[in-house]
């Protein structure tokens, strides 16, 4: 639809990779939890072992500030008393083909950061390439992570212990942020949102509030699907606000 074509750089939508944690649990429960010892001063002989189970995670972004999700790996080992843990490369390997990446994993000795790029550098585009495509890395974690985590999606949170549970509850949340995202970057409000509504996380309970009181008529739900519609997004970096809007 075409919706997005704002947020290319220089003609290119930017995905983001990296990974996040789920729950951190104190005892093994199932056979896939990797496993982080950590030293307490008060078990001098013995460590802690705490069991998690991280993710990777593709997210568009624009320098609008989106942050989409696109494809997801859990990192997992695959049997008990494994010899080498799952990790973020591992998982990049089992990722990129679904995403039809041309570039396979670099785990260089050296820690250098740097952004990286295919694409000649020249004076006519190194400030597009940098604020609008490298500096876009920190919006998985900002608009991405962050928001899942503390913004009313409680990523962290444990819901249950069992593995199919925890991965199928990872899979719908994204979803949710999507709305969520349409919302708050579409045009419906006209608006700056968390002016209007105080925050994104009471739009979200505003919205979650008017799911369970008020039943769409099917008439309604019918009409909706049998339209053709487009959903359009702000394009602007700073939605205008109430104020200047005219």
């Amino acid at each position: 639809m075409k919706a997005l074509d704002h947020g290319r750089v220089l003609g290119n939508f930017l995905v983001v990779i990296d990974g996040t944690g789920q729950p951190r649990f104190s005892e093994r429960h199932g056979p896939h939890c990797l496993e982080q010892n950590l030293v307490a001063p008060w078990r001098p002989v013995n460590g802690v072992t705490r069991y998690y189970h991280p993710v990777l995670e593709a997210k568009l972004v624009t320098p609008q500030g989106l942050a989409i999700s696109m494809g997801t790996e859990f990192i997992e080992n695959a049997q008990l008393q494994a010899d080498k843990q799952d990790c973020e490369l591992k998982a990049f390997a089992r990722l990129a083909p679904r995403r039809k990446q041309e570039c396979g994993p670099d785990a260089p000795a050296a820690q250098r950061f740097a952004w990286r790029t295919n694409r000649p550098v020249h004076r006519d585009i190194v400030a597009t390439l940098a604020n609008d495509a490298g500096r876009c890395r920190e919006k998985i974690e900002n608009e991405g992570f962050n928001i899942q985590k503390n913004g009313g999606f409680n990523l962290e949170h444990a819901y249950s212990t069992k593995p199919r549970q925890m991965r199928n509850w990872y899979l719908w949340l994204p979803i949710a942020h999507r709305i969520l995202q349409r919302l708050e970057r579409g045009r419906l409000f006209g608006h700056d949102p968390k002016r209007l509504f105080g925050s994104l996380a009471n739009l979200a309970r505003r919205l979650a509030e008017s799911f369970r009181n008020v039943r769409i008529p099917t008439e309604a739900l019918e009409a909706a699907v049998a339209a053709r519609f487009q959903i359009r997004l702000n394009s602007s970096r700073l939605v205008e606000s109430p104020s200047s809007a005219t």
